[in-house]
């Protein structure tokens, strides 16, 4: 007969809970480095066999020191084991990157994807990643990350780079995942909330290389939005700034510009420059050969980069609550683009209910615009006065943000004779695209159509409910 037993024990923690440990066994394996094994038996029967316990070490051979990038070879792609899928526990992974002596490298990493599972709030101590300037762990420490926060790309101030990954016994992470190349210009910033970064020309404030285009991808923390401030542009100047120039767009290379090429801080707007959706796109380019201009003052340019103090959007898991755009009670800010992301827990759900603030105040009767979606001219639109009074700028359905553009989506938009929504499963998502009245502007104002309609401020309360 079996008794219940502990499997396995590390120190003092019981792995595996208690469970029969006796006749042939199938192969376990253990959470750490470490096993505790315990053999009980009784006085009540004699001869008998023991037990034959056979131990094999798993590694993951996840390690390499001769990573190698070069012209030849211009970007490179580094994971965490097993991505995009869990990480095993109790890793111990080290890399070293080597360019070509005299060059630096690049290191970026996915801020979408980068998550690891820490307990500390003031420091990684359980799953992490690790960079350091240099060929080995005695070089100096550049960063220790982990959670959801990712550093912005790192350049190493030699040609080599150390990458340590880290993972403990307990909770798995989701890892990481980046590119090295060959350093140049570019790459990722993430803004910390209440901290500004700098972007700046090649060199900067030395005069910058001809020949060159370089890319940022700034991205603010979730629910935020990245404000940026010329503090400096001085290039050499052309009509239209067509040889050399700073560009500024919404969210990525394809998105709305928001400042068009400019080599003069004169084309600049003094107030700077906000993104729609919680990233902004950066172009810098030179195709002049001349550095003239640059004689006796700073060259090129220097941006300001920081986060927007309020926040639209982000994970809703509360019991009730109102959503509220920011600006409120003021005009409510424009040219926003928010997502909420409702988590209601397994045998629950959330209902919402849409309403305008001070209602008394809304251009009767209620008429609305319902548009196919935005970045059309036009003659995409089209005008609903009085058949379904729907408000356009908000669309809620079931499921995560990815389903949104599947067949599986079930879109739904908030009316006048439909102002509330109970999700079909424990996740939902809400999003706000302010792009339509932006697009709809001149049109309406061609018309005398009152633009307060569409600016009017709303509020939606939602609870959970069984």
């Amino acid at each position: 007969m079996c008794e219940e037993l502990p499997s396995a024990i590390i120190g003092t923690t019981i792995i595996g809970g208690k469970a029969k440990r006796c006749g042939q066994i199938s192969y376990e394996k253990t959470l750490s480095g470490r096993l505790y094994a315990y053999f009980y038996t009784d006085n009540s029967e004699k001869n008998r066999k023991g037990f034959k316990l056979t131990l094999e070490e798993v590694v993951v051979d996840c390690s390499s020191t001769s990573l190698w990038v070069d012209e030849k070879n211009p970007k490179k792609y580094l994971t965490s084991p097993e991505f995009p899928h869990m990480s095993p526990n109790s890793l111990n992974c080290y890399w070293v990157i080597h360019t070509i002596p005299g060059h630096r490298v690049k290191f970026t990493v996915d801020h979408k994807t980068f998550l690891t599972q820490n307990s500390d709030e003031d420091e990684c101590v359980d799953d992490y990643l690790e960079i350091r300037d240099g060929p080995s762990e005695a070089s100096p420490l550049i960063g220790k990350y982990c959670n959801a926060d990712p550093p912005s790309t790192i350049f190493s101030s030699d040609s080599s780079l150390f990458v340590r990954f880290i993972t403990d016994m307990y909770a798995q992470s989701m890892g990481f995942n980046a590119t090295y190349e060959v350093a140049s210009c570019g790459g990722s910033v993430v803004l910390k909330q209440g901290h500004t970064s700098s972007v700046t020309s090649p060199n900067y404030p030395s005069a910058y290389p001809s020949q060159t285009t370089c890319e940022w991808n700034v991205h603010a923390p979730r629910g935020h939005f990245v404000e940026a401030e010329v503090d400096q542009i001085w290039m050499n100047y052309s009509e239209n700034c067509t040889m050399d120039y700073l560009m500024l767009r919404d969210e990525n290379s394809t998105g709305e510009i928001l400042m068009p090429p400019t080599c003069s801080k004169l084309y600049a707007n003094v107030d700077g420059y906000q993104s729609w959706h919680d990233s902004m796109f950066v172009e810098f380019h030179s195709n002049s050969s001349t550095t003239g201009h640059c004689t006796n003052r700073k060259c090129g340019f220097d941006l300001k980069m920081s986060s927007t103090p309020y926040e639209c959007g982000g994970e809703i898991n509360d019991d009730e609550g109102t959503i509220i755009l920011p600006g409120y009670p003021e005009r409510i800010i424009p040219h926003l683009s928010c997502e909420w992301i409702f988590k209601a827990g397994m045998g629950h759900r959330y209902a919402l209910t849409f309403s305008f603030i001070n209602q008394t105040n809304v251009p009767s009767p209620l008429t609305f615009f319902t548009a196919i979606p935005p970045k059309k001219n036009f003659q995409g639109f089209y005008l609903k006065s009085f058949s379904d009074h729907c408000y356009p700028d908000l669309e809620i359905f079931n499921g995560p943000p990815m389903v949104k553009d599947s067949l599986l989506a079930t879109e739904k938009r908030f009316c006048q004779n439909r102002t509330s929504f109970i999700s079909m499963s424990d996740l939902a998502t809400l999003t706000y695209q302010d792009q339509i009245r932006y697009s709809l502007t001149g049109f309406m104002r061609q018309r005398s159509i009152l633009d307060d309609r569409l600016s009017k401020p709303w509020k939606i309360t939602y609870r959970k409910v069984c």
